[in-house]
């Protein structure tokens, strides 16, 4: 069986913080490109549509 120690608490609890943070930057980035390319293709078709 394996015993929780407070080092152990705090590895794992820093890794999760780690991970939730790498996550969190991830969606972050792929949020901002796809709202670049979104903003672009946008502006492309109402340069189009509107002179």
């Amino acid at each position: 069986m394996f015993i929780w120690t407070f080092g152990d608490v705090i590895g794992v609890a820093l890794l999760g913080t780690c991970v939730l943070i790498g996550a969190a930057a991830a969606t972050v980035l792929a949020a901002k490109a796809a709202a670049r390319r979104i903003r672009r293709t946008f502006r492309n078709l109402w340069s189009r549509f509107h002179g």
